[in-house]
């Protein structure tokens, strides 16, 4: 799992395709993987927020914002284990 802190700046990977599903599923095409990820509404929107480069807390901040439930420990957790996710991915890049 890569390590990064809350001041790391990430950043949507380029060439990135994305086209909406039904039941709020996104299907996400990397083409240098050549690999389709089916991601959930909070996926696709964190990775929206990535479009220009955050920072972890700001984009953490920002689903705090959106989604109140998220705004607590085990919360900040969750985002933080989908960020990671999304970088093995390949979806997102430390900037």
């Amino acid at each position: 799992m890569p390590n990064f802190t809350s001041d790391t700046v990430l950043t949507l990977t380029s060439n990135i395709v994305t086209r909406k599903e039904e039941n709020s599923k996104y299907v996400v095409y990397n083409p240098a993987t050549d690999e389709l990820h089916v991601l959930s509404r909070l996926a696709y929107t964190i990775l929206k927020l990535c479009e220009q480069p955050a920072r972890i807390d700001e984009i953490t901040e920002l689903v705090e914002e959106s989604i109140p439930a998220f705004k607590c420990d085990q919360g900040r957790v969750e985002v933080n284990k989908l960020l990671h996710k999304l970088l093995k991915r390949g979806l997102l890049q430390a900037a």
